[in-house]
């Protein structure tokens, strides 16, 4: 008989270990849940919290735009500087914004760089092509 209750509570002393593992594990997954519903709230409430509307985006590129005058940006750079001030942009929302503007003829793209059209001239002004020496 004192074998019979030494193997019955071998047994439910095992499943209890059993089920204090599986406490563990879904304690474990239950953390794991919390910390990436806690990461998904920080990300939705930093990187896209517009610090400017959206309707915006045109005026922020033409101030890039004429931040880095004859040096000409492209859709990276726009974002890369977009981030520096806690702006989040959409990359191909701007490739299509500075294409558009490319077309209006506000900007032109030469290099694989967007110029502002107040600085074009000066670009080419500066084109060793363009320069011309008199023979004297």
């Amino acid at each position: 008989m004192k074998q019979a209750v030494e193997r019955a509570i071998g047994q439910l002393s095992r499943q209890r270990n059993k089920l204090c593992t599986e406490v563990d594990a879904l304690q474990a997954k239950i953390a794991g849940l919390d910390a990436a519903i806690t990461l998904l709230r920080e990300a939705t409430t930093e990187n896209h919290s517009p610090v400017r509307p959206a309707y915006k985006i045109t005026e922020l590129l033409i101030e890039f735009l004429l931040e880095v005058e004859t040096r000409g940006l492209n859709s990276q750079i726009a974002i890369d500087m977009a981030a520096r001030r806690g702006i989040y942009l959409n990359q191909k929302s701007v490739s299509s914004l500075l294409s558009r503007m490319r077309r209006s003829g506000l900007t032109v793209y030469e290099n694989h760089r967007y110029r502002h059209r107040k600085f074009t001239s000066i670009v080419r002004a500066t084109d060793v092509r363009d320069l011309r020496i008199d023979a004297a």
